[in-house]
């Protein structure tokens, strides 16, 4: 749970300063600002957790200190991506351009693949594309997971008697149960950061996201009842229904999610496949001298092909950001924004 409490709280906080990234001109950095300040309610949300349902002392600055460390990684990630995302356009137009200027009168000699192959290549390079953003985010969260435990742990030193243990929740910045701010916090952060443990199957293409992605739903589902039962103890006061509603929003957001994921991995696989058959036919008849006319219609048409489906499957990994941006207000919102005793009020 000091885990979740942790990479849920980072997760919150850059779904809540996201909508500022569209503000023109500072809107980036007022995002970054944010997104750090935003640390400071994880930090204390890491403390909670840690000496009420953990055995952990904590005094703030060991979670703070933790949670900049994973803040960092994924600042520099972030930066990593961006430099990859460039350079990969970069090869994009340095496939197009020195074709497009073999047409030029005295640049034909200008060292160029073969135009007829070009759709096929900027097939490649989408796939590519796409196949890299799935990799980079996996080595991002598990960076971050690793990270902050890592750092957490070894700063952090464990509450070795039940008197040290109760006098840490005496003096805790926040008391049991949470209220406030603070109860909405837990909500958040739970919703966004709980995962699934991990499973073999998770990693096969398409299905293994579908499957994940389910998984991910009873995960979420298990933590905000052990949130309010345990955290918040609001168990048996909830008003009626509030729970089914709850797990009926977590399944529709991992639904969509899980959707998403497995039509843009089938969509990559579908451009990865019809680029690996478009080289394969070059290099077939680039060993030949024959009709390189109706070569040309079936590259044109295999690697156009290819780029509208793998640009598809990109666009669909973009889109399920939303589902994933929404899901730590979405889920809270439909559980109750209120304690259960305002909400009768």
């Amino acid at each position: 749970m000091v885990e979740i409490a942790a990479f849920g709280s980072i997760e919150t906080c850059e779904a809540i300063t996201f909508p500022l990234t569209f503000l023109p001109g500072i809107g980036s950095v007022l995002s970054s600002v944010f997104e750090w300040a935003c640390l400071i309610p994880g930090a204390m949300a890491v403390d909670y957790t840690a000496i009420h349902h953990g055995k952990n002392e904590s005094f703030i600055w060991q979670a703070t200190t933790a949670l900049i460390v994973a803040k960092l990684w994924r600042e520099a990630m972030k930066y990593a991506g961006i430099a990859g995302a460039i350079g990969l356009a970069g090869v994009g137009v340095g496939l197009m351009v020195p074709t497009a200027l073999q047409a030029v009168p005295g640049l034909a000699a200008l060292p160029a693949i073969p135009g007829y192959y070009l759709p096929v290549a900027l097939a490649g390079v989408v796939t590519f594309g796409g196949f890299s953003f799935i990799v980079w985010k996996k080595i991002r969260n598990v960076g971050t997971d690793w990270l902050f435990t890592g750092t957490y742990h070894l700063l952090a030193g464990d509450l070795t008697t039940e008197e040290k243990r109760q006098d840490a929740m005496k003096n805790a910045l926040i008391k049991w149960p949470p209220t406030g701010w603070n109860r909405a916090w837990a909500l958040m952060a739970t919703s966004a950061g709980t995962e699934p443990e991990r499973k073999l199957h998770f990693y096969i293409p398409v299905i293994g996201a579908w499957n994940k992605a389910m998984a991910r739903a009873d995960a979420v589902k298990a933590s905000m009842r052990r949130v309010s039962n345990d955290v918040l103890a609001e168990g048996g006061k909830i008003r009626a229904g509030a729970l089914d509603e709850m797990d009926g929003m977590i399944t529709t957001m991992a639904v969509i999610e899980g959707g998403l994921a497995a039509s843009a991995q089938a969509c990559l696989i579908a451009g990865g496949a019809l680029f690996i058959g478009g080289t394969l036919a070059a290099a077939v008849q680039y060993q030949s001298d024959e009709d390189f006319g109706t070569y040309a219609v079936v590259a044109g048409v295999t690697g156009g092909v290819g780029i509208a489906v793998a640009s598809t499957g990109v666009g669909l990994l973009l889109v399920r950001e939303i589902p994933k941006a929404l899901r730590p207000l979405a889920v809270p919102a439909v559980y109750g924004l209120f304690p259960p005793e305002a909400g009768e009020e």
